[in-house]
């Protein structure tokens, strides 16, 4: 007598999106993630502030660690000093002068013409005596490896001792003579280049 009512809907299509189902009607950020979660609460992202719990190049130098772009320290330079350069050449020359008196003092024993301050292999020299031209050397070298201030003008004096040294080997023989000459020579024209690389004080305000 009744007839069943087959139209009726389900109660799911009445139902308000969100409360029995999860669908594209569900506030973004309730029960799930998605691009319009707030960045940086839940997870972290570039749009992390940089330098809270992380490092990064925005990290101020000096606070942390230290890298490349702290600034180097460096010592100016004082009036009277050589150029880098210059010192090197200078050290440079010294070294060679001891190198050469080396040579010196074995061209002598194997030609058998003693310097004065070798002596004659019968009778040699007390060993003080025979290292005088290079402790002079050695001198002068230490001077130019410190860098020390008017270093051009002690370097020629330099050469002007091993001059001195040479003086008295005229008499003796005149070719070891002659290279000792020349190793003095050397070492001061170096010196003499030299002063074409110190620092000048920068004239003061009275002087311009």
């Amino acid at each position: 007598m009744f007839s069943a009512v087959s139209d009726v809907e389900p109660p799911s299509a009445f139902a308000p999106p969100g409360l029995l189902g999860s669908g594209p009607e569900t506030p973004p950020g309730l029960l799930g993630s998605g691009p319009e979660r707030p960045p940086g609460l839940l997870g972290s992202g570039p749009e992390r502030p940089p330098g809270l719990l992380g490092s990064g190049p925005e990290r101020p130098d000096g606070l942390l660690g230290s890298g490349p772009e702290r600034p180097a320290e460096a010592r100016a330079a004082r009036a009277g000093e050589l150029t880098p350069a210059w010192r090197t050449a200078v050290l440079v020359a010294w070294v060679g002068a001891f190198l050469a008196y080396c040579a010196v003092w074995k061209a002598s024993v194997e030609i058998g013409i003693a310097t004065w301050w070798l002596g004659p292999r019968s009778h040699p020299q007390p060993i003080y005596i025979r290292l005088i031209p290079f402790a002079v050397i050695a001198v002068f070298g230490v001077f130019a490896s410190l860098n020390v201030r008017r270093l051009p003008w002690i370097s020629l004096a330099g050469s002007g001792v091993l001059a001195l040294i040479a003086i008295p080997d005229l008499s003796r023989s005149g070719g070891l003579a002659a290279i000792e000459f020349a190793i003095a020579g050397a070492v001061g024209l170096v010196s003499l280049g030299s002063f074409t690389g110190m620092y000048r004080a920068a004239p003061s305000d009275a002087d311009r």
